[in-house]
């Protein structure tokens, strides 16, 4: 937090303000849920952490909660509150709330792990770090230098025909349909949830069996080229010894996050915003 931007203001701060976390009836906001993270803070965050990527539920462009732009957002604040946001300090807490998402997704895999909580969507959220990879690097490339935000020749590995015997793919392939065929239909309530929650985890394993070799070999083959392994790049990155302009650095961190992506959540808004932008 040595960077968070000066402001002298304490207000109540709610931590999870989200459209997911707000109760709207035909009169307007009936209700706010979730207050086990308010306390007393910059009001900004708040603002931020509704315009993070992953609470705008696929309508990326519309940058507060996927319902409206964040310029209408914050001067609708300001009308009200009579108090202005200053971009740079929104922008702060903007970057800032992603990253916290994508720490408390992994938090959720470590719970996992710890056995504090063993349930399936445990692991599947755990997954959905590379969502806020592609977030986070769509959102340093408004504030990186023009010559970083190059085009990328990036595209999925061709399929390979089958031969032989049964591939770890197919397998996993074929337990997904068995069980949005056969398992779903017949589920209610929470029940049906978890199974589509399964269906989401088979579908990550079967994209892993499938793409997860070739893109491996992709990512050693740059990481040679940086001059780096992927322990030795991590620690660099953490202690501030390497900067974007290491060259093939931000090409190697652009090109991860798409290829994570495509195997955990390829149906993620972000990643149809990053290819639109990086390999048209």
């Amino acid at each position: 937090m040595q960077n968070a931007p000066d402001s002298e203001a304490r207000k109540l701060v709610h931590g999870d303000f989200r459209m997911g976390n707000l109760m709207i009836a035909p009169t307007g906001l009936s209700a706010v849920l979730d207050w086990e993270l308010a306390r007393l803070g910059d009001p900004v965050q708040d603002l931020a952490y509704l315009c993070t990527p992953s609470w705008r539920f696929g309508h990326y462009e519309k940058v507060a909660g996927g319902f409206d732009s964040a310029e209408a957002f914050l001067a609708a604040y300001a009308r009200h509150s009579g108090e202005g946001v200053d971009p740079d300090r929104f922008r702060f807490w903007l970057i800032y709330s992603t990253v916290w998402w994508g720490v408390a997704c992994m938090v959720m895999g470590e719970i996992w792990r710890s056995h504090g909580d063993r349930s399936l969507e445990r692991t599947v959220i755990g997954r959905r770090v590379s969502e806020v990879e592609i977030d986070l690097a769509l959102l340093f490339e408004e504030i990186l230098p023009r010559q970083f935000c190059t085009q990328l020749d990036w595209k999925l590995p061709e399929a390979q025909d089958a031969r032989g015997e049964t591939g770890y793919d197919e397998l996993l392939t074929a337990l997904s349909e068995w069980n949005s065929k056969n398992v779903q239909p017949d589920l209610k309530g929470h029940d049906r949830f978890q199974s589509r929650v399964a269906g989401n985890a088979l579908g990550i394993a079967q994209r892993q069996a499938r793409f997860g070799p070739a893109f491996k070999a992709a990512s050693d083959k740059r990481l040679k080229a940086i001059g780096f392994d992927h322990g030795q790049l991590c620690t660099a990155l953490s202690e501030g010894r390497i900067s974007p302009e290491h060259p093939g650095l931000w090409d190697h961190l652009r090109l991860s996050a798409l290829e994570r992506l495509s195997i955990d959540q390829p149906k993620y808004a972000g990643l149809a915003v990053a290819l639109n932008k990086w390999n048209p």
